[in-house]
């Protein structure tokens, strides 16, 4: 996780006081100087405001250079006079370092719906050193004004990442490294001699403690054994370190991250219609209406039996609707985090849409999405001990009479409570849990891995990379 410094403009009193300086494009009045977006106080109406100009900038200039990667913006505050229509829409954010040739940092577009008093976030990467820094604002949300109550900038901390390299091989303590009871070496760094940054913030850790703090969690790669008539079936085996299963996979998660957009292809943009602006800095989707009088609008469509999802509306409500396979659902109008669940009878395909309405004069619909999770198909799970099968029935294990592998038979016989499966059930009818295998039936033929997540005997991270040399190189680089 990224960290940042604290807002490294001073409290300023003037516009050269106590240090550095600040400019801008205009000024309403005295009373509205460039200064007031960097005096720490939005107490009242008194901003950066312009001359009856809804564009414009504004810079900080800096004692000495600053390698800026994030600022912040707080919209003006009106008190009780209504919502700040002069709140910034459109603008870059430049570097300079001698106030006349000016870089593009950042780019914004359609920052819309402000409340009152607001601070908004803003991320970037930038490798440059600059002096100064300026909001250069092309247009706002209203035809007359400009105003900004308050600007911050930040610098991104530097932080050490840690990797580890055995035997040629590197590796990593993240949990989805830990497979099978052993830690499974980076393939995409094997024989690489030469490490980059990117590598180190892709698959470091940042405290080498965690080597020697004891984790009580494993993960089982199911083995896929092949298709069985419309259906395929994985094979997860058990070991001695085995204590209760915590679940094994039935669901698909989509993360709002950086690579939303590539990885996840189950979204569909709507092209005639622009669809939606992918906002990756906050690790969140904004869903803004791309033009005045351009709707919005995103479909997906899975197989599943439930989908939830978190999210949060920053527009009147009846701008974005949300629909499932043609039929709205209702969402909460609300800038709070709110959950959607929607549970279906069965197990089938649905068609999603998240649909934004511009009507070219009020605003646009805008919703951020944390996160959606579909529940896809259960389960259908037998047990193999010594080649013989075996089901479960309430809590105990039973001989099955019936031994065909056979689609029939999962769906027929099978279990899907995994949360009975435990140790001592295990050893109360078997002598070894070695030998245990579980048996997972799925109808997606697609599917291609199956995870058992479980607790498992507690152990350090350290006494099984120990396994594999007594001589661990550890390597660390600022990041």
């Amino acid at each position: 996780m990224r960290t940042y410094s604290e807002n490294l403009i001073p409290k300023m009193t003037n516009n050269m006081t106590p240090s550095g300086e600040c400019k801008s494009s205009s000024l309403y009045d005295n009373n509205y100087q460039a200064y007031k977006a960097f005096d720490k106080d939005n107490s009242n109406y008194y901003c950066w405001y312009t001359d009856s100009l809804n564009y414009g900038w504004i810079y900080y200039k800096f004692t000495d250079t600053k390698q800026i990667e994030k600022y912040t913006i707080t919209s003006r505050n009106v008190i009780n006079t209504g919502l700040p229509m002069g709140s910034p829409k459109n603008w870059t954010f430049e570097g300079s370092n001698n106030g006349i040739d000016w870089v593009i940092l950042d780019t914004r577009m359609n920052e819309i719906n402000w409340n009152n008093n607001e601070k908004r976030e803003y991320y970037f990467k930038n490798n440059v050193k600059y002096l100064f820094y300026r909001l250069n604002i092309s247009s706002s949300n209203n035809i007359k004004e400009l105003g900004i109550g308050e600007i911050e900038m930040m610098e991104r901390m530097s932080t050490n990442k840690f990797l580890l390299k055995q035997n040629n091989q590197y590796y990593t303590i993240k949990s989805e490294f830990y497979k099978n009871s052993n830690y499974e070496s980076i393939t995409e760094l094997k024989e690489k001699e030469i490490l980059t940054q990117t590598d180190f913030e892709t698959y470091g850790i940042d405290d080498l403690n965690l080597l020697t703090k004891p984790i009580n969690i494993e993960v089982a790669n199911g083995i896929d054994k092949g298709s069985l008539k419309s259906g395929k079936y994985f094979e997860i085996k058990l070991n001695n370190n085995f204590k209760k299963i915590n679940d094994i996979d039935k669901i698909s998660l989509t993360s709002i991250t950086d690579d939303f957009s590539t990885k996840n292809n189950i979204f569909n943009v709507n092209s005639n219609d622009k669809g939606f602006y992918i906002d990756i800095n906050d690790k969140m989707l904004k869903a803004c209406a791309p033009d005045m009088y351009k709707n919005g609008k995103v479909t997906f469509t899975q197989k599943c039996k439930k989908i939830k999802f978190i999210y949060k509306i920053t527009s009147k409500p009846w701008y974005v609707k949300f629909k499932i396979d043609g039929e709205e659902s209702t969402l909460i109008n609300t800038s709070e985090w709110n959950t959607f669940v929607k549970e279906f009878n069965e197990i089938s395909t649905h068609n999603f849409e998240f649909y934004l309405i511009a009507d070219g004069s009020s605003g646009w619909g805008t919703i951020y999405l944390d996160s959606i999770i579909f529940d896809i198909p259960e389960n259908n799970i037998l047990m193999q001990y010594e080649s013989q099968l075996y089901t479960l029935n309430e809590n105990n294990i039973i001989l099955l009479p019936l031994q065909t592998l056979d689609k029939d038979n999962f769906i027929n016989n099978g279990f899907a409570d995994t949360d009975l499966i435990t140790k001592d059930l295990l050893l109360n009818k078997f002598e070894n849990l070695e030998e245990i295998k579980l048996l997972v039936y799925t109808d997606d033929l697609e599917k291609n891995k199956c995870e058992m997540i479980y607790n498992c005997e507690s152990f350090r991270p350290i006494d099984k990379l120990k396994k594999n040399s007594d001589i661990c190189n550890i390597l660390f680089k600022e990041v």
